[in-house]
């Protein structure tokens, strides 16, 4: 049995702004939030998100989310790799502001050892880039639906341009961080964040028994053969 401490997160994106990007083309950021001990890597896993980002209310004839050139994608968690992808956009112009406003929350535990208040987390963020489309270029770029369309059609993957490492200290005491994380070089941009941890419950796990050796003990007179284990979590 092990005794863990449940820590959360909440990762608030509000805007990105183009400040020197040389590439016209589409972009979007993915995050993952992560400790390490014994030279392992425990991934918090993202489990909840919601976008206050007033495109995402908007409605086209069909009822449908509006496509726009700042909305083409929306944004998503997957699971498997314990990441959150933000919305997919098109910057077209120079000191362009795209409105984020995604509120995503990771939830992670750590087991409670000597020293585990001192535990270091880190946010990790990598920007995506892809060229613009070039079929039906001239219509692409007077139409996101057109756009989206051909992005659907696109084989061609995103290319990740670069990747920035930030180490939250102190986290289980409970803080909150603004964060601007900024992109350099050709990909000059940067993403208006806030980081809020905090420690928010203790849990006791149980450990799984293994059936086989139960199943294959050799029994005492009274004592009944066990056929299944359960594996009991709080």
């Amino acid at each position: 049995m092990s005794y863990r401490a449940i820590v959360e997160f909440i990762l608030h994106l509000e805007h990105f702004r183009n400040v020197d990007l040389i590439q016209q083309g589409l972009y979007f950021m993915k995050y993952e939030l992560f400790n390490e001990k014994d030279d392992k890597v425990y991934y918090a896993s993202p489990y909840f998100h919601e976008s206050k980002d007033s495109d995402a209310e908007k409605k086209d004839s069909d009822g449908q989310n509006k496509v726009t050139f700042h909305r083409l994608i929306e944004p998503y968690i997957v699971d498997q790799s314990n990441s959150f992808y933000s919305k997919t956009f098109f910057v077209r112009y120079a000191e362009e502001l795209v409105v984020l406003r995604d509120i995503v929350k990771f939830r992670s535990e750590i087991d409670v050892s000597p020293g585990y208040l001192d535990t270091e987390f880190y946010l990790k963020a990598e920007l995506f880039y892809q060229p613009p489309p070039q079929n039906n270029f001239s219509r692409c770029m007077n139409s996101p639906k057109d756009m989206l369309a051909e992005l659907q059609k696109n084989e061609e993957p995103f290319k990740m341009v670069q990747a920035r490492l930030y180490r939250i200290n102190k986290g289980l005491m409970g803080q909150s961080s603004f964060l601007p994380v900024l992109f350099d070089r050709e990909y000059t941009c940067l993403t208006m964040t806030t980081v809020h941890t905090s420690l928010i419950d203790y849990r006791f796990r149980t450990l799984p028994i293994k059936q086989d050796s139960l199943r294959n003990k050799k029994l005492v007179p009274g004592e009944t053969k066990i056929d299944e284990v359960d594996q009991t979590f709080m």
